[in-house]
């Protein structure tokens, strides 16, 4: 390689170093429209294809992204059909719905930002979950991966104000091995990515998923899956709300779409399907950050977004 093309190769390195660093400032508005922010940002970094195709996306023409409203929408009207048709062919009624459905999220890992080690993690939970069903041969869910953004430097610098913030600060810090280095009071969050940038972002990878425990007993299951999970808060099982509070047909509405967020914001709190989220001006992710989180699930989905469904099929006994 001659000075010249040394010096070229170079120069496009730093280019994208600074591109980084100036996207990194920018932030999305709180009331500006989630499609205007992800096409803003996609092209930023050149992806002018990806943007347009957002932006056009149609009946004829899906993007297949969970940025997208239209094909977010249609994702959890697929899984919704899905839970109906096992509901039909299992003849479950309300009652016995409260009795044998559960909302579960587990929290698997806590990794880097980087792509081949969100899939390997993701790898690694769906062995987890075929060994599950290997011993809860009755069992039957539907679900997702999520892929949620968190700046670990701001969660450990964080005065947090709630018992959820509390909770949340505590588990992100555990899954991310803080508890095995207390002895280094000089913890720092920052790793390196391919193109030499200093990031401290990561991503914790986790499931959401409705379960039917068929023939098989909620205790039992509990008591399995906090064995294989057993980190603080690990593990989250809640039964379907009150009938009186929200209708069960609104209640698997609102799990389904709840699989397919469309976060542009960090948040400090845990979540559920069932409370509806605020997302605060100086959460807002950055174009950076928007990028990656958009990446990811890009690379993860697939082009049928198959890679971010998790399910499983009562096995005949």
């Amino acid at each position: 390689m001659n000075d010249f093309e040394k010096l070229k190769k170079n120069s496009s390195a730093q280019f994208n170093k600074i591109r980084w660093a100036m996207n990194a400032e920018q932030k999305k508005a709180t009331h500006s429209r989630i499609d205007a922010f992800v096409q803003k940002s996609l092209k930023s970094v050149g992806r002018f294809r990806e943007a347009q195709r957002l932006k056009n996306c149609r009946r004829s023409a899906y993007c297949s992204s969970v940025y997208c409203g239209a094909c977010r929408d249609r994702m959890a009207q697929k899984l919704l059909k899905r839970v109906r048709a096992h509901l039909r062919s299992e003849d479950i009624g309300d009652d016995s719905c409260r009795d044998r459905l559960r909302w579960v999220t587990i929290l698997h890992s806590l990794e880097t930002a980087e792509i081949d080690d969100i899939r390997n993690a993701t790898d690694k939970a769906r062995a987890e979950y075929v060994q599950l069903n290997r011993k809860l041969k009755g069992s039957w869910a539907q679900g997702a991966f999520e892929y949620e953004l968190v700046d670990m430097q701001k969660v450990q610098s964080r005065v947090t104000g709630t018992a959820s913030g509390n909770r949340k600060k505590a588990t992100l810090l555990e899954l991310g091995g803080y508890k095995a280095k207390l002895y280094n009071q000089d913890l720092s969050w920052c790793w390196t990515d391919k193109a030499g940038n200093q990031r401290t972002d990561y991503v914790l990878v986790h499931t959401h998923f409705l379960m039917d425990c068929g023939t098989d007993d909620w205790k039992a299951i509990e008591r399995d899956m906090r064995r294989r999970w057993h980190k603080s808060y690990q593990v989250r099982i809640d039964t379907l709300t009150d009938y009186s509070v929200r209708s069960l047909e609104d209640s698997l509405w609102k799990m389904s779409s709840y699989c397919f967020k469309s976060r542009c914001s960090h948040h400090y709190e845990f979540g559920s399907y069932d409370i509806d989220e605020f997302e605060a001006n100086e959460n807002m992710f950055s174009i950076s950050e928007l990028n990656t989180i958009y990446e990811i699930y890009k690379s993860i989905s697939g082009s049928r977004n198959n890679g971010l469904l998790l399910s499983w099929r009562k096995k005949q006994l």
